[in-house]
């Protein structure tokens, strides 16, 4: 492993993450779309590896506050890992795995960015780095690998983690997606409506899992309560033309018969203000 500054490579590694990374969205693009990558303050903690530290100060740091430690202070390493056992060369595990992040980290980013012919893999089922994508590249000897991941909360991803793997270099290459390019856009000239995004595998199964655990409302017990709620001349029926359907009566006028709404509408407030919505206007 090549020299480097104990006492600098924090705040090298924060600044770089500051002007490089976080004042953009990231975009893969590749043949399904786009996977849009948001790059935040607090993700910076976990990819520096501080949750692993044995210094209850740093490990106990809520991700935001120590990015923001960082900004205004800088922090040696050897506050992060131990310095007897960095000498002795037994470090543990854990101490390991944050020299080698802090180490790479910047070469692993630079990688994504300038090499020519970049390519992305979706991770081996079974494989412990939790990602649902990886960029893969050779430092030195090793194979360092940058971890991209879904959200649960939408169809963004972020950066959430970065590892050099020196015993296994290709542990944690998986299939192969192929990459048409990588951009960098700054976050306030960014056009939405310009891409096609590729969906968070996350977010997907967690809509899936809520599906699931949300039990349907029963809409011919609430008829009565949702047709006092609805405005004048609207009324529903349910079930004339298939289960759970509502049938919506303008003025006694059938307007709609087969109406269908999904589990979200799980009160009679959130079905009339649908229906009031769409339908009192029509005739």
């Amino acid at each position: 492993m090549e020299k480097f500054d104990p006492k600098k490579i924090l705040k090298q590694n924060h600044t770089y993450f500051k002007e490089e990374l976080l004042p953009y969205y990231i975009l893969v693009n590749t043949l399904e779309g786009s996977i849009f990558i948001d790059v935040e303050e607090q993700n910076l903690r976990h990819l520096l590896g501080i949750n692993k530290t044995f210094n209850d100060k740093y490990r106990n740091m809520t991700a935001k506050k120590f990015f923001h430690v960082l900004n205004n202070k800088n922090i040696d390493l050897f506050e992060i890992i131990d310095k007897q056992r960095y000498m002795d060369n037994h470090l543990t595990t854990d101490e390991l795995h944050i020299l080698r992040k802090n180490y790479s980290f910047i070469t692993l980013f630079e990688s994504l960015f300038s090499e020519p012919n970049i390519q992305l893999y979706k991770i081996k089922p079974g494989d412990n780095f939790d990602a649902d994508y990886v960029h893969f590249t050779f430092i030195n000897k090793g194979g360092g690998y940058i971890g991209i991941i879904g959200s649960d909360k939408n169809n963004y991803h972020y950066f959430n983690s970065v590892i050099l793997e020196n015993d296994n270099p290709k542990k944690y290459r998986g299939y192969p997606i192929v990459v048409k390019s990588i951009e960098k856009i700054k976050k306030e000239d960014f056009r939405f409506r310009d891409y096609k995004f590729v969906h968070s595998k996350r977010f997907i199964t967690m809509q899936k899992e809520k599906k699931k655990t949300v039990k349907k409302m029963n809409l011919k017990l609430k008829k009565k309560e949702i047709n006092t709620l609805l405005n004048n001349d609207v009324k529903i029926e349910i079930g004339q033309y298939g289960k759970n359907t509502i049938q919506i009566y303008f003025n006694s006028q059938l307007i709609e018969k087969n109406l269908k709404l999904d589990f979200t509408y799980d009160t009679p407030q959130k079905v009339a203000d649908y229906i009031n919505l769409h339908y009192s206007h029509l005739k």
